[in-house]
């Protein structure tokens, strides 16, 4: 569908999009002490009936279940994480430096800028349950920030980024929108 969409709407902007490294980080936590769902059968495996929790989630939850843990990052985990594309996802450590965090509503990052009442999804995987994968996503005009099991028809919101040599004006603002000079 990101694809699709990007040769839709921007293909004729492509001189002046970068191919981007999207890191989509995929590492289960083993450490079996985490677990602020309170789940049995914790052992970062991530296949079968094993919960596992991923990177991001052990860096956005407290161990008590509560918005925290060890803080968002923008490292890229390992070689199998990078997808290259001039089109992606934002990540959920992207959306908690944007100002969202774990359960709670945030109706003022720049992101809700014309959000509806449909969700989006992130790129990053949330946690594994035994039965259904999990992922990042934020709730609409409520700004919720938390993890939902991938079995509906949630929405996406496209990123991309622009060679540093792009020229644009405005302020990224729906009253005063960036234009790209082409």
């Amino acid at each position: 569908n990101l694809e699709a969409w990007y040769n839709d709407n921007l293909s004729t902007y492509e001189k002046v999009i970068d191919d981007t490294v999207w890191c989509n980080d995929k590492t289960n936590v083993t450490d079996t002490t985490f677990n602020p769902y309170g789940y049995s059968n914790v052992n970062g495996q991530g296949y079968a009936k094993n919960i596992t929790y991923y990177g991001a989630t052990q860096r956005l939850i407290s161990t008590s279940g509560g918005a925290g843990g060890t803080g968002p990052s923008l490292k890229c985990n390992g070689e199998l994480s990078k997808i290259n594309s001039k089109v992606g996802l934002i990540t959920a450590d992207e959306l908690a430096y944007a100002g969202y965090a774990y359960a709670q509503n945030n109706t003022t990052t720049y992101l809700q800028e014309n959000a509806t009442d449909t969700y989006w999804w992130s790129l990053s995987p949330n946690y594994f349950n035994g039965y259904s994968a999990y992922v990042w996503y934020v709730y609409g005009s409520v700004g919720g920030f938390d993890g939902n099991f991938v079995n509906g028809t949630g929405g996406v919101r496209p990123s991309i980024s622009l060679k540093s040599t792009t020229n644009v004006t405005g302020e990224g603002t729906s009253s005063t929108p960036y234009i790209i000079s082409m």
